[in-house]
């Protein structure tokens, strides 16, 4: 009797746990010490008008940035979609390194408007190509067809994270 009550707290202390783990895992995490401001736009002789960009990297690591996006600057989602202006990066600074200040030219959108500049970022660490062996990645890369997780979702889940400038009003 005494054995099958312990037993039941543990199962319940050990459900607990799980659940506990489950709601820290979705949470919104801290803000990121990689940050991304927009200085000014300029007209580049080759590109045309593109904007300059501070990238400041305060990890420890290397980022590797996985793409950029411009979003409405009054959406709350910073997922990508079809109707999002890329933002290529001139002269391909992909890596950042670690504890550093680096500036970078972007491509603005053509039609005018408020955006927010998106950065897809990744710490060198988890970059994809180190992580397609380990099992965390194969039960994601299993499990993602059916749940259908947002973008945010699988950036969060892989190790990454969103990078976003202030508001730019673009011309």
């Amino acid at each position: 009797m005494i054995s099958q009550v312990r037993r039941q707290k543990w199962v319940a202390l050990t459900m607990l746990l799980a659940l506990a783990l489950v709601a820290l895992w979705f949470l919104p995490s801290s803000l990121s010490p990689v940050r991304v401001t927009f200085r000014h736009a300029t007209n580049d002789p080759v590109s045309g008008k593109v904007g300059v960009i501070e990238l400041v990297n305060n990890l420890k690591e290397t980022v590797v940035v996985m793409g950029g996006w411009y979003v409405p600057a009054k959406r709350k989602d910073l997922s990508i979609s079809k109707e999002t202006p890329l933002a290529y990066i001139d002269g391909e600074p992909f890596r950042f390194t670690a504890q550093s200040t680096n500036t970078a030219q972007v491509h603005i959108p053509t039609n005018g408007g408020a955006y927010r500049l998106v950065f897809q970022c990744v710490p060198d660490s988890k970059d994809p190509p180190r992580m397609q062996g380990t099992l965390r990645y194969r039960i994601l890369n299993s499990v993602y067809p059916w749940l259908h997780p947002s973008q945010k979702t699988i950036v969060r889940w892989s190790g990454g994270f969103f990078v976003v400038s202030q508001s730019i009003d673009v011309q």
